[in-house]
Order: structure tokens, then sequence, then C-alpha cells
């Protein structure tokens, strides 16, 4: 291998192991860790022949073929050609050799010659082959290039020898064979050279290894002793390269692979042996590198051979037409590893092939057709290890797989119908090893297997004989042993069961639930205090071994947001007394603090790589590994932070499966999937640490790449007319380029990064003028940033109007147009002014007829809400007729029924009737506008008969409803319409004389109404009353004189009678003249009128009434009606509704107030329930409030009524 790739190799991390570097032993199987992605030219490469791999200075990969130059920066290839046109560019496509100097230039070897590639100034330098003898470089094909410690560029080459480049002046000093010196080099062809580190130079030659001694000139020669197994084993030397310990490595074109052990010329030899696999794949090899673990990686014509540090047996990379990930092609003639650890191989017709380690952190078991050393079934449902290191493995149709560590050699046990002693099925669910090195095995569908080593056979076990018809005892789902040696085992449907060791039988224990759901058990695992905590689909269960009791069942929802966020539950891990793991389905992680019996749900939106969690294996570091089904994660309790792993990061598959994880006693994790088996030590997974190289692959303007991979710092000038830019920019780390990520901030327009995620473009438009810096950085597959990023500036020239000479220039002009914009617009507002002015004039005086409009009709609505006769409404109404609607007469005329229309307010000469016919058509409702009175009188000689010669009228009528009650007609001294507010004016002025005389109309109707009322109430009560009174007394005056005869006693009984019959007839009387003479209520006493009540309330009752009257002094107006009106009120009840037989009415006064006292022994009322109907009581309140008195009603069914009406004299 050339010396250049080795000057550019790195070490990664010196923790990260891979499992390349197991036994010897187990060489063959480790291989399995390595895989590949492929470029090929469907992926953009130039030609799928790869003779050499460089990475420049700035990260990007190049590819040398037969047909180009190639560029990779991880998303595509820019290629470089010949041009006959183009003096920059290659000399040749078919490119042999590629080196990087210390300066950062490319040198390119091919058919024509060596060309420098400048990479920051685009620039080729061209150094043509010429023929022998001639100045320039001699040779038909550049083989490989090294530059020495003064900068000299040593060339090999083909036909040419070895050739000295000086740089700087291109002079060129050549060394070729010369006959019968043995000192001179040995061939004119030289394939490789490498530095021997003290300025000379091992060279590979088609005859045989040479040396160059610097100090001496001279060359030394190893060369094929056919007597001589310790000499170089071929003479035809292609390949070299020196490793980390100082070893020089020949690889020969027939050979195989040499390494000289001394130097006197002692060579060990590795060659190919085809009985034995572990040697050296093929002997013809092309190119030899070592990774950054010490592992050398050899390039033959069959594949990679891999040969561990110390050892001497290989194991090989070959193309697996099963496995995608391998070689796409045997021939390999390139290696090379870049700073971030990716192994490139370029082959003969197969392109490039890219090995990343680092998304390849896992060890991996698949199954391939056709090889028996791989897994019998892609699906693994269980994993187990037995004390000798065998790692047993459950499928799910490929029964029960046994693989060897050390040799790799795998190993089925597959169901035999007609073996018994073969196992039950070849669907295997569970697996576990108990404390005696026991193999147990749990079937889907055939119960319980255990392994006899001995003898390579299989028992079988019922868990419950008993009962043979219960299918779900054949379906074993985990296997667990206690503290106590006690090996548990759970079913899907059938509980779980506790194994008897003596009597190789089972105990049945069922869950406590009414789900069916609960019987399936999928883990079981102990506490600290010996109980068993159950996983089911119906939560989680915790028994007591003891005393065979479940003490707590955990379900979803029981403590809603503090409870199980599934019922599934799939797994479990108890980390200590305080805190315990669920895995469940679909809830995603579950964390149950103890103490508080809560739990907290760890999700999808908290970084879990999906909801769904199989199984949970904890690391020596606190950490949690869950395996889901959207690939693998790790959960730091401490941090609370997720790191998830993918096929990407070299999964087998997303995709899990339940129960499938295993951590063997040397601290292995082994996880099973969908697509076969991961296993690692979790110290080892470690994630990328280089932070990847930042370009910007191109600038574009409107979608047109206007520049190409931009230098850090570099300057684009734009226009403001530049409305659409773009930048794509790459992350130069190969791991795993899909998943790098990347972010901007364009200074000068953002505050803060913008993430991008996995998207390498942005675009910007209509950037304003100005200067801006945009900086990118990314960050690789593992999230490592690189925070220094990359950045270029843009200047954004602004348009010439943003300019200071033309904001000047236009300052000056606008200052000269305002200033005589400013003396035309002087004018023209003293013009407008003016105008303005009069508008304003015009505009008040129209707001202040408004005003008096309004005003006017305002008045007019008062005075028809007043008392004011019909007369003296419609005066006022004529009168604001004038003043507002400028008429020079106005007149309204009434048409009562039956008789001639009459004028009832203003004048309209000479007299209504010569406006007759105006008149006739006003009361048929119609309005008559006759705009000029002298036309219409030409016009109309019949009708003409009004008086005047000019002017105009307007008549409109007075409706009430559908009657016309008169008219409103107005004479006006100018011909013409009147202007549409005086119109409108007058509409609303014949409204309102309407409404007048509508309004007395109706009040003279109410008035003989309330007349003819009165008076039928009056010979009502004269009827029920006073009549029935004298009636009564006159028969009692006829019947007197014969029964006083007869008995004096009891005339002198009607007697009295008669008395108080008459005396209430007086009082009845009174009573009545007060109510028709209302004026009466104020000149009476009170203490008068409250005895005339009770007086009156006896004659029509017969009821006695024991009254207690005090003389009052006289009262207020208001407060004298309000104790009457009550007064009487009150009685009038009793005599309706109280079928009383006491009544007592009181009234007095004192120096507080006024007390009237009505108490009655009658049936009473529920106060709660009047009917809506009766409004005496609401009546009386609203009186008694009126002047600030309190009324008190008190009232019971069947308890009488007491009604206390006070009038304090402080109100």
């Amino acid at each position: 291998m050339k010396l250049g790739h080795l000057f550019h190799r790195v070490l990664i991390l010196l923790g990260f192991i891979l499992p390349l570097a197991m036994p010897v032993s187990a060489a063959h199987a480790s291989t399995g860790q390595i895989r590949f992605d492929h470029l090929t030219v469907e992926d953009g490469l130039s030609q799928s022949s790869v003779r050499d791999i460089v990475q420049d200075q700035q990260g990007f990969i190049w590819f040398g073929t037969e047909e180009g130059l190639n560029r990779y920066d991880g998303f595509g290839f820019e290629i470089f050609k010949h041009d006959p046109q183009n003096p920059n560019s290659l000399q040749s496509n078919v490119i042999s050799s590629l080196y990087v100097d210390r300066a950062g230039d490319l040198w390119i070897g091919t058919t024509s010659g060596v060309d420098r590639y400048r990479i920051a100034e685009n620039q080729f330098d061209h150094y043509p082959l010429v023929e022998i003898g001639q100045d320039g470089l001699w040779g038909s094909v550049i083989e490989a290039m090294q530059q020495d410690e003064d900068g000299i560029l040593w060339v090999a080459t083909q036909g040419g020898g070895l050739n000295r480049l000086n740089p700087s002046n291109g002079e060129v000093l050549h060394f070729m064979p010369v006959e019968n010196d043995p000192k001179s080099l040995l061939s004119r062809d030289v394939y490789d050279l490498v530095p021997d580190g003290r300025g000379g130079w091992w060279l590979a030659t088609d005859g045989g290894l040479s040396h160059y001694d610097a100090g001496s000139g001279y060359f030394t020669h190893y060369r094929y002793n056919r007597f001589n197994p310790n000499s170089l084993s071929d003479n035809r030397c292609r390949a070299l390269f020196m490793d980390d310990q100082g070893n020089l490595w020949i690889g020969t074109e027939r050979g195989g692979l040499n390494r000289l052990t001394s130097a006197a010329g002692r060579f060990e030899r590795y060659q190919n042996n085809p009985d034995d696999p572990a040697s050296l794949i093929s002997n013809q090899v092309f190119d030899i590198q070592q990774d950054e673990h010490g592992v050398l990686w050899v390039a033959t014509r069959e594949g990679i051979s891999l040969l561990q540090p110390g050892s001497t047996q290989f194991s090989h990379l070959r193309k697996d037409r099963n496995d995608p990930a391998s070689l796409n092609n045997n021939v390999v003639i390139s290696l090379f590893q870049d700073r971030g650890g990716v192994m490139w191989v370029g082959t003969f017709g197969g392109g490039v092939n890219r090995f990343a380690p680092f998304a390849n952190k896992f060890q991996r078991y698949t199954q391939r057709p056709g090889d028996l050393s791989s897994l019998s079934d892609s699906t693994v449902f269980a994993i187990s290890q037995t004390p000798d290191g065998t790692l047993w493995i459950g499928t799910l149709s490929g029964g029960l797989n046994r693989l060897e560590r050390e040799t790799g050699r795998m190993r089925y046990y597959y169901h035999l119908p007609n073996n018994p002693q073969s196992i039950a099925s070849n669907d295997i669910r569970a697996l576990f090893t108990d404390h005696t090195g026991t193999l147990w095995i749990g079937t889907a569908n055939a119960g319980l297997d255990r392994f006899d080593p001995e003898t390579n056979s299989f028992s079988h076990f019922l868990l419950d004989p008993q009962n043979r018809n219960e299918a779900s005892q054949y379906a074993i789902t985990t296997f667990f042993e206690d503290s106590q040696k006690r090996l548990w085992i759970g079913t899907r449907g059938y509980g779980f069961h506790r194994f008897e060791a003596e009597s190789q039988t089972f105990v049945h224990y069922s869950l406590p639930s009414e789900h069916s759901s609960a019987q399936l058990v999928r883990a079981i695992r102990e506490d600290e205090s010996g109980h068993l905590w159950l996983a089911t689909y119906d939560g989680v269960f915790v028994f007591n071994p003891l005393n065979e009791k479940f003490i707590r069942h955990y379900r979803a929802g029981e403590n809603q947001n503090g409870s199980l966020s599934s019922n599934t539950v799939m797994s479990i891990y108890i980390q200590d007394n305080d805190t315990v793991w669920f895995g469940t389905w679909s809830g995603g992680l579950n964390r149950l603090n103890r103490r508080t019996d809560t739990f907290t749900v760890l999700s999808e939106k908290d970084g879990l790589a999906n909801d769904t969690v199989y199984a949970i294996l904890p690391d020596s570091h606190g950490n949690l590994w869950l395996s889901t089904n959207r690939g693998l994660s790790r959960f730091d309790p401490a941090s609370g932070r997720f790191r998830n792993y993918d096929v990407s990061d070299g999964l087998t598959s997303n995709e899990f499966n339940a129960g499938a994880a295993f951590v063997s006693p040397e601290g292995e994790f082994f996880f099973g999937s969908v697509n076969g088996l991961i296993s690692f030590y979790p110290d080892q997974v470690r994630d990328n640490p280089f932070p990847p190289p930042v370009i910007i692959r191109s600038f574009s303007l409107y979608n047109q790449v206007e520049r190409k991979n931009l230098s850090d710092g570099e300057n684009i000038l734009l226009s403001y007319r530049d409305a659409f830019i773009g930048f794509e920019f790459a992350a130069l780390d190969f791991t795993a380029p899909h998943k790098n990520q990347f972010a901007y901030k364009l200074e000068g327009f953002d505050s803060d990064w913008n993430y991008l995620g996995n998207r390498n473009f942005i675009s910007f438009t209509n950037l304003r003028g100005g200067d801006y810096t945009l900086r990118v950085k990314a960050a690789n597959n593992d999230g490592i940033w690189n925070e220094e990023g990359i950045a270029v500036h843009i200047r954004v020239t602004p348009p010439f109007y943003t300019r200071a000479w033309f904001i000047l220039l236009s300052a000056a002009g606008v200052m000269g147009v305002v200033f005589a914009g400013y003396r035309w617009r002087l004018h023209r507002v003293e013009s407008q002014k003016r105008a303005l002015e009069q508008v304003v004039l015009e505009r008040t005086h129209e707001i202040e007829r408004r005003r008096q409009v309004a005003e006017g009709l305002r008045e007019i609505l008062a005075i028809l809400n007043t008392n004011q006769s019909l007369q003296e409404s419609l005066d006022y109404i004529i009168h604001q007729a004038l003043q507002l609607v400028h008429a020079r007469h106005a007149l309204i005329f009434y048409h009562p029924p039956g008789e001639s229309p009459q004028e009832m307010a203003g004048e309209l000469p000479p007299n209504l009737q010569a406006y007759a016919a105006l008149v006739e058509q006003t009361l048929n409702g119609q309005i008559t506008l006759i705009e000029d009175i002298h036309k219409y009188r030409q016009e109309h000689p019949e009708k003409a008969i009004f008086p005047g010669d000019q002017g105009a009228l307007l008549a409109i009528p007075l409706s009430s409803g559908d009657h016309v009650d008169g008219g409103l007609i107005l004479a006006f001294s100018q011909p013409g319409s009147p202007p549409e507010e005086d119109y409108k004016t007058a509409l609303t002025l014949a409204d309102q004389a309407a409404l007048a005389i509508g309004n007395a109309n109706l009040r003279r109707q109410a008035e003989e109404l309330a007349k003819i009322s009165e008076r039928s109430r009056i010979a009502r009560d004269l009827h029920d009353a006073v009549t029935q009174t004298l009636f009564a007394s006159t028969l009692i005056a006829d019947v007197l004189p014969r029964l006083w005869q007869r008995n004096p006693q009891e005339g002198m009984r009607r007697l009295e009678e008669l008395r108080l019959l008459s005396r209430g007839a007086l009082a009845e009387m009174r009573s009545l003249l007060v109510e028709l003479r209302p004026g009466a209520l104020l000149e009476a006493d009170l203490s008068e009128l409250i005895q005339q009540l009770c007086d009156a309330f006896t004659s029509r009752t017969r009821l006695q009434v024991n009254c207690h009257i005090q003389p009052v002094a006289k009262q207020p107006a208001d407060v004298q009606i309000v104790f009457y009106r009550i007064a009487q009120e009150a009685l009038n009840n009793i005599a309706r509704h109280a079928r009383a037989e006491r009544v007592e009415v009181n009234l007095e006064e004192d120096d507080n107030g006024l007390r009237l006292i009505i108490r009655d022994d009658g049936r009473g009322f529920d106060q709660h329930n009047v009917p809506p109907t009766h409004f005496g009581l609401e009546i009386m309140r609203e009186r008694a409030l009126s002047i600030k008195a309190d009324l008190e009603v008190e009232s019971q069914p069947g308890s009488g009524t007491s009604i206390r009406l006070i009038y304090r004299h402080s109100n």
C-alpha cells in the first residue's frame, strides 16, 4: 500500500473495539460484523474500476478510475475528465494513482503523466511522460507517488523506473536499471514505494523488492530464492505497506503476502492453501492496508483477507449473493481508510465498497441461505447461554440453533415426528439455563422441553398432565429462577407455574382477574422481599410465594395520569427498593415510584424510539437498553436522554421480538429481531466522535449553479435584482451520510441557528441591500457537531436610489419641488379656505335649521303628551309649520262624521270653501302638490278657483288608521316644489296634527265611558248598600209600635238596631259622597273617615266592628288618602273573603307617628300562595311605599289576618 495512505490515517478511538478483535479461532465468525455499502456507476461514479482512493485536506474522497477522476462528498460525485479543448483539465482519463501532498495539492498519476491539481485555485499543472532520454518524466504508467521531507515528489512508473521530480522547477532525476551494476535499480517497472523512515525508499518492482539508501545512492535488492523458504515468495512485487509496528509487508503477483522480519532479508510468507480456510484467500495481492485496530486488510483477486494482530490465520470478506451487505466484487485493487475510520474498497468492475465501523456497532447473526454457519430462520424469539459458552437461539420456524462461539460453527435441532427424543416443536419462544446448567426450552405449541447434552436429546413435560386438552398450557412465554432456585414458567393463557424438582411436576397458579388476558404472562421478576412481579396482558401482579397470595395489581387508568399507561406489559426491570421499570405495548416505558405508588410514562415524544418496548436490559452504568418496534434505545435515567439505534447503526432489523433479550455472564447483550440476532458489549458501543468537515457544495442564482465548492471566507457579490439564491452543502463524514445533520445562520438576518435535520440546502429570496455572513455547521451520524463550520460573506448592492449621492440629489430636487409646491399649495389653501368657509356657513345654517325643526317637533310632542286642549295643540302645530317649512299660510281642517269640513287652526284666505276641490282630494287620502297655481289654473279651468296669481300649494291628509279626519294645507309664496327637507317636515307636522286629533277623540271617548262607569257603580252601591239598609229600617219601623206594646225590652233592642241601620246608611251615603267628590277626602278629618268606613262596613255585613279610633292631627294629603284607601281595601277584603265574626280597627297617633291596625278572626290565607289575579295586597304595599310607610301583613290559614300600617313623622 502507498505510504500516502498511511500519512492520512488517524487513530479513531482508543477504546473502540470491534468483534474483529476476537480470538483467532473466532475470526471467521467475526466477519459477519463487516457490512458494506456500495457506490457504483448507478450512483454517479464515472467508471466501475477504482484503482486508487485518497482523502484531501478538506475531507473530500477522491477516486481514480479508468474513466476520469471522481470527487465524492457523501451526496454525489464531481467528475474531472480530459478535455482536449481545455488545457486546465486532466492529461488522461485513465487514473492509475493518487497522492495528496502536505500543501493539500492532489497529485494524479495517469497513463499520460502526472497532474498536480491545486484545489484552492482549481488549476491543473501538467508533467507529461516523455521518451526515455528526454527531459521530463519517463515511463508509460504512473503507478505510485510519494513526497519526501524536502517536498520532492518520487514517482514510481511502469517502463520508466523511479523518477525524482522537483515541483518547484520541474527538474526530474531518473533511476533506471544499469547493466552489470547490482547497486542500480532492479527493474524499469516500479509498482509501489514507501519511505523507510531514514530518508530512503522501499520499492516494489517487477524484479523483486529494492531498497534505496539516500546516503549512498545505492540500491539493495531482495529476490525470490526457490531454495530458501525464508526468501521473498515472488519477484513480481505489486504492493508495499509499513504497519504501525514498523513491519514492511509486500504483496506479490503470484506469491501471496510477505513480511520482512529482518534487515538481513528474512521473510515470513503468507500464502493461499486450498486445504486451510484460514490461509490467505488468494496469492495475487493488489493492495494492503491496516485499520485503526491493527487489523491488516489484504486486497486480492478473490476478495479481502483480514489478519488480526499477532495472528497467522485469516478471515475473509467475499461477495455473497445472498448478502447484499457483502462485497459486490471479489477483485479488490485498492484500499483506503479515511480520517473518520471508514474503510474504502476499490474493486475492478464493482465500483467502491464502503465499511463504516461506527455504523456497524453490533455483532450480527442472520440467516444466509446455503450458509450452514448462519441461523436456520431469520425470526429469533429466545436466547440463552450454557456454562460451556454455547449460545442457544430459539427461532420461529427453524427450531433450536446452537452456536459454538469459538469455532463459529452452528448446529440445528429440529422437530422430527418419528423421533420422540427430538425437540417438541420448531417454534421456540423461551430459553433458560438454570443454576445447574440445564437448558429449558419453551415452545409456542408443544409445551416444555429439557435438553440433555450428554445424549443430545430432549425430555418433554406437560404443565398439567391431568388436563391435556387445555391448549394454552402448551404455549410457553417465559422462564424465571428465583433466589430460592425455584423455576417459574409463564404461559400464553394458562397463568404461571412452579417446577417441583423432586417430583418433576408443576404447580399451577391462576391470576385473580376477570379478564382472560391476565393469564398471559410475559415476564416474571423477583424483588428484594422475594415477591414475584408478573407482567401480563392485564397489567402487573405482585405475588407472595410464601403465602401464595397476590398482594397488588397495577392496571391502566386506576390513578388516571399517575397509573400504568397500558395493560399489555411486555417486560419488567426491578431497579431497587424505589423503582421498577415496565415495557408496554404502545404505552412506552413506565417507571413506578414504589414509595408513592405512581407511574411516570416516557414515550416517543420524550425521545423513545417507539412506544412498544419488548425488553429492558440494564448495563453496568445504569443505562437501560430497550428493544422496540422501531429500533434499539439506550436510556440514561439520570439525564432522561435517549440514544436510538437503527439499521444504519448495524441492527439486523428495526423490529425486535417480545422476550428475545439476554445478558450473558460475561456481560454481553443479545437481542432477537425479525431478521436475526445482534450482540454487543454496552461499553464497546461507541458513537462516532469525529465532528465532520463542512463544505458548501454550490452557490446557485435562480437555480443555476454559479460556483462550486466554496472556500471558507469566500465573498459573494450580489445585486438587489438577484432575488433568488441558494446554497447546497455537505458534511464530509462518510459513516452514514444520510444521517448527517445541518444548521445555518444568516448573520444580518437571523438571530439564531436554523436546524435543517438531514436537509442539505437552503434558499433566500429578496435579500435587502447590505452585508451578510452565511454560517453553516454540521453533525455526523451520531449527532457530534462541528460548531466551527464554514462561513461565506455575501454583499448585496442596494439599488441606485438608495445610494447617498442619489439621496442627496433627490433631496435637493425634492426641496425645490417642495418649495414650489408650497407656494402653489399656499395659494390653493387660501382659495380652499374661502370656499370651505362658505360651505361651513351653509352647513351651519342647514344644521341650525334642522335643529330648529327637531326642536319644534320635540315641543309639539311635549304638548301632545300634556293636558293641553286640541285647539292649543293644533295652533302650535300651525305656528311651527309657518316657521319650519317657510309657508306663507297654513290651515288644519277637520271633517266630523256627517258634517262639512271645519277650519280648526290657522288661516288660508279667503276661506276653506275656496279650496273645496283640494279639500275633497285630501279627504280621499291623496297628497296633492300644486307647484304653480297660475299654471294649474290654466290647465284646469274647472278647478281653478284658487285665489292668488302665483305660488304653490301642498295638501296632506290627516289619517287615523284607515279613516281620514282632515287635512293640512300649506301655501307658499313662490312656485315650485318645496325642498326635500321641507317636504319631509310637512309630512311629519301632518302626522303630529293627526295624532293630536286622534288623541282628542280618544280622550273624549274615555271621559264618556268613565262617566257611564261611575254612574253604574254608584247606582250599584246605592242598591246594594243604602237601599237595602233603608228597606230593613222601614220594616223595623213598621213593626216597632206593636212590638213595643207586647215586649218593650224587644222593642228597645229593635230600636237600637234601627238606630245602627240608620247610622250605617248615613255612613254609606257619606262614603258615596266622598267617591263622587274626592276633595272631601282632604277636607274631612282622618278619624271621621275611618269611622265612616267602619259604620258602612257594619251596615253592609251586620258585623259589629270594635273601633278604637283616636282623634289625630291633620295629616298630609297623600298620607290621609293612603290610610283611607288601605282601610277601605282591608275592610272590603274582610267582607268578601274573611268569613270573620269579630273585626277590630285601631287608629292611633303618638310622637313617633301614625298607626292603623285592622284585625279579624276569619279564615286567613297563605301569604306565599296568593292567586296572581288578586292584586289587593300588592296595591296596598304600593300605596304604603308611596308615602314611605311600613305595611305589615300577618296571616295564616285558620288564624285570621292582621294588617298594620305605620307612618313615621320623620319620613
